[in-house]
C-alpha cells in the first residue's frame, strides 16, 4: 500500500484535523512510499523505533507522537527520537484527541464495551468535542462489580476513591490524564468514574461531590482505540499488523 493512501485512509477515519490540538496530529515523519508492514503502539519513542526497525515496518501509529506545540529545533531529545525513523526510513503517524474522541475507534468507547456498559453518551465538552462518555450499567450494581470488570479488563492495579454510591447506574469513562475533569463528570450524572491519571489536586473535591473514581492509569486507558485502528485496518486487508505493548508505569 502506497504510504500517501495509508495516510488518507487514517485521516479520513478519524477526521484527524477536525479538532484542535497540541499534537500535530496526522503524519508526523515520512518515510518509505511503500507500506507493507505497520506497527501500532501508545507512545513513540526511540525504543518503539529500534524494535520496530528490527521487525522490518514501514510505518508506525501512535497515540502519543513526538512533535508537540510546534517543532523549533532538531538537537537533543528531538534529534535522538527523530534519527531511528530516518535512519530505518519509518514513517511516523499520530492521533492523539481525535481517538480519544472517535465514537466507534476510540478509547473510551472501547473500554465501555469491554465493562459491558449500555447506552454511551457522549458528554464534557474539551475543545469543541465530546472527550468522555456516560453509560449505564445494567441496573444499580454494587460498585464492586464494576471495579472488579476493571481489573478483570482493563488494569489489574488500580487506585480506587470509595466517594460515591455503594451501587451505581452511572459510568463516566475519560481515557488518559482525566482526573481534572471529575467533577465535570459527576455534573453529567455519573456515580462511578474511570479515568487514567491520579491527581493530588482533585481528591478532596471529588470527596466533596460523593464520586467513585477508579484511577486505572494512563497507559492502560490509553491503547484500547490503537488496538482498534489497528484491528480495522487489519479486517480491510490493507496493511500486516503488530502491537507493540510498552507500558509505563503510569
Amino acid at each position: 500500500m502506497k504510504l500517501t493512501e495509508l495516510v488518507d485512509e487514517l485521516d479520513r477515519l478519524l477526521n484527524i484535523h477536525a479538532i484542535e490540538d497540541e499534537s500535530a496530529n496526522g503524519l508526523q515523519v515520512e518515510g518509505r512510499a511503500e507500506v507493507r508492514r505497520a506497527g501500532f503502539a501508545v507512545d513513540y519513542s526511540p525504543e518503539l523505533a529500534v524494535q520496530a526497525a528490527a521487525d522490518g515496518m514501514d510505518f508506525l501509529f501512535v497515540h502519543h507522537g513526538m512533535i508537540w506545540g510546534g517543532l523549533r529545533h532538531v538537537r537533543g531529545v528531538t534529534l535522538a527520537y527523530l534519527k531511528p525513523l530516518i535512519e530505518h526510513g519509518i514513517s511516523l503517524y499520530a492521533a492523539h484527541l481525535p481517538l480519544d474522541v472517535h465514537p466507534e475507534l476510540g478509547h473510551n468507547i472501547q473500554m465501555a464495551r469491554l465493562l459491558e456498559l449500555q447506552d454511551p453518551a457522549p458528554i464534557i465538552d474539551y475543545k469543541g468535542a465530546p472527550i468522555g462518555i456516560l453509560a449505564n450499567t445494567d441496573g444499580p450494581v454494587p460498585r464492586e462489580d464494576v471495579l472488579a470488570k476493571v481489573r478483570a479488563t482493563i488494569s489489574c492495579d488500580v487506585h480506587f476513591l470509595p466517594f460515591g454510591p455503594e451501587r451505581v447506574s452511572h459510568v463516566a469513562i475519560v481515557s488518559g490524564g482525566g482526573a481534572r475533569l471529575a467533577l465535570e463528570a459527576r455534573e453529567a450524572g455519573a456515580d462511578f468514574y474511570l479515568t487514567g491519571e491520579t491527581s493530588h489536586s482533585a481528591y478532596h473535591q471529588i470527596k466533596a461531590v460523593g464520586l467513585n473514581v477508579c484511577f486505572a492509569g494512563h497507559y492502560l486507558t490509553e491503547k484500547w482505540g490503537v488496538l482498534a485502528v489497528m484491528r480495522h485496518l487489519q479486517e480491510r486487508g490493507l496493511v500486516e499488523a503488530r502491537f507493540y505493548d510498552i507500558p509505563t508505569p503510569f
